[in-house]
C-alpha cells in the first residue's frame, strides 16, 4: 500500500494547510491556501499520470481525498474572502 500511504500522506498535508489540524507550535490551526492549492494540484497530476494504471481501490481513494480537499479548499477560500471583506471594511 506505498501508494496509498502517498495519497493519505500529500491529503493530509493539504488538509494541515487548510485547517485541519492544529499548528504544533501555536495550538492554533493553520490556514495556508496557496500551499493547500499546491498540494491539491500535485494530487490532480498524480491522478492524470496514473490514469489507467491504479487498483480500482487506489483510483477511487485518490478520487476521495481530491473531492474532499477540493471542496474544503472552496470553503475555506470562500470564508477567507469575506473574512477579507469584513476587515476591509472596518
Amino acid at each position: 500500500p506505498v501508494f496509498e500511504n502517498l495519497i493519505r500522506s500529500l491529503g493530509q498535508n493539504a488538509a494541515m494547510l487548510l485547517g485541519g489540524y492544529a499548528d504544533p507550535q501555536t495550538g492554533r490551526p493553520a490556514l495556508d491556501l496557496e500551499g493547500a492549492r499546491e498540494m491539491i494540484d500535485m494530487l490532480d497530476v498524480l491522478h492524470e499520470k496514473t490514469r489507467g494504471n491504479l487498483a480500482p481501490e487506489e483510483d477511487t481513494l485518490l478520487l476521495d481525498v481530491l473531492g474532499n480537499l477540493k471542496l474544503a479548499y472552496m470553503e475555506m477560500a470562500k470564508a477567507a474572502a469575506k473574512h477579507e471583506k469584513t476587515q476591509s471594511q472596518a
